[in-house]
């Protein structure tokens, strides 16, 4: 059995890594920290407080990823996918590009902080400039830019109060060794359930080695549809497992845990021929792409990375999916309303935040159940039941400022 290592790195010698191996798993959201995000991860550090560990899994096997930064070609023979901390990594990566790199050949970029000597604050640069560029007065710490002498007092403090800052790894190497890779996979399940035993949440991690322990059915189809929709609207590969094999039959429950999901996936085996697998998926992927045009129509939504959470879409794509439908223009607009009312509220309440596998299951047993229509009078007599409220009022957004 394959044990994790726990290691401390500093941050300069994070700052001075390689990162050409280092990738995001298809898991993995994309960024979202803002400035505001990142000023409050620099503060932590300069005041000595823990950041939390990054979880990174080291192997020689091949992920659905993208590339953590972007980098001159080069084969790798090891890669390092981080499970964990990706924010705060992608976060420093930012400090040492100075603010903005390229990620699978797209930009990210940020609004430089400032930091300023007299009152050592940081501040988010605005239109009035009030201190030094952190990322050059750091790059100047690691002689990337030409330190200035009238900032040597500055530099130093950084070194010991940034750049000589620990912070933890949780380093788990997995090689094929001869070994299948459901095997591995099984091998790798087992270690993050001791991680997570630990204390360190992974988040949706099991679904994610559940869809690829398993010899999943359809699991290049998946893949394949899950980038596409990557591509379009950056969005996870969770909300796809769970609607595409609750079309096969299968509870939120077997699919977010590796056992019950192995077990599952032979009973899918013998109940469907390949190519009814096929369709489905087929008809699946259809039915997420009517969704999406039906939030970008009517919300203006193109892109999965500014909702609280995807899940709250499987219900809307199961309904596309039940009613078959075809085209946007087929919904009418008082369906349309009642599918964005619901969704909205969903969201905003986080009805899934919490439960998620019994939560969903019982809302799309009120989809799959309801006639053509879609049952949104049931769907918020569930939600009242599962988080007591239905309504945004003029406090909600009172809270807000």
């Amino acid at each position: 059995m394959y044990e994790p290592k726990l290691e401390k790195q500093t941050i300069s010698e994070i700052l001075g890594k390689d990162f050409a191996g280092y990738f995001l798993p298809s898991i993995q959201r994309d960024f979202v920290w803002d400035e505001d995000d990142i000023k409050e991860m620099i503060v932590s550090l300069l005041n000595g407080y823990p950041i939390g560990i990054i979880t990174i899994f080291k192997t020689d096997l091949e992920f659905p990823a993208t590339p953590l930064i972007d980098t001159q070609e080069k084969s790798v023979s090891e890669k390092f996918y981080v499970l964990d901390g990706q924010q705060r990594l992608t976060s420093l990566l930012m400090i040492r590009e100075n603010w903005k790199f390229k990620r699978n050949g797209e930009m990210i970029e940020r609004a430089p902080i400032l930091y300023n000597p007299d009152d050592k604050k940081l501040r988010v640069k605005g239109k009035r400039i009030t201190g030094q560029d952190f990322a050059n007065l750091v790059n100047m710490c690691t002689f990337r830019e030409t330190p200035k002498p009238h900032l040597q007092k500055t530099l130093e403090y950084l070194k010991k109060s940034f750049l000589d800052r620990p912070v933890a790894f949780y380093i788990v190497e997995v090689k094929k060794n001869g070994k299948s890779d459901e095997e591995i996979y099984n091998d790798m399940a087992q270690i993050f359930t001791r991680i997570n035993r630990a204390g360190i949440r992974l988040g949706n991690l099991e679904m994610f080695l559940s869809f690829f322990a398993s010899a999943s059915v359809g699991k290049d189809e998946i893949i394949k549809l899950h980038k596409e929709l990557n591509r379009k609207y950056s969005m996870d590969l969770e909300p796809a497992i769970r609607f595409v094999f609750s079309n096969l039959g299968l509870s939120q429950h077997q699919i977010s845990k590796i056992e019950s999901f192995k077990k599952a996936i032979k009973d899918i085996k013998e109940k469907y021929k390949a190519e009814e697998i096929k369709e489905i998926i087929e008809n699946s992927d259809k039915a997420i792409l009517i969704v999406m045009d039906l939030l970008k129509d009517i919300l203006g939504i193109s892109t999965t990375q500014i909702l609280p959470s995807e899940t709250a879409l499987v219900p809307l794509f199961q309904h596309s999916y039940n009613r078959k439908i075809g085209n946007v223009s087929e919904i009418s607009n008082s369906e349309k309303n009642d599918m964005i009312k619901w969704f909205i509220l969903a969201s905003y309440h986080g009805l899934y935040s919490s439960r998620t596998n019994t939560r969903l299951e019982s809302d799309l047993k009120i989809v799959k159940e309801a006639d053509n229509s879609f049952p949104a009078e049931k769907l918020l007599n569930s939600m009242n039941e599962k988080v007591k409220i239905t309504t945004i009022n003029e406090n909600d957004f009172k809270k807000m400022t």
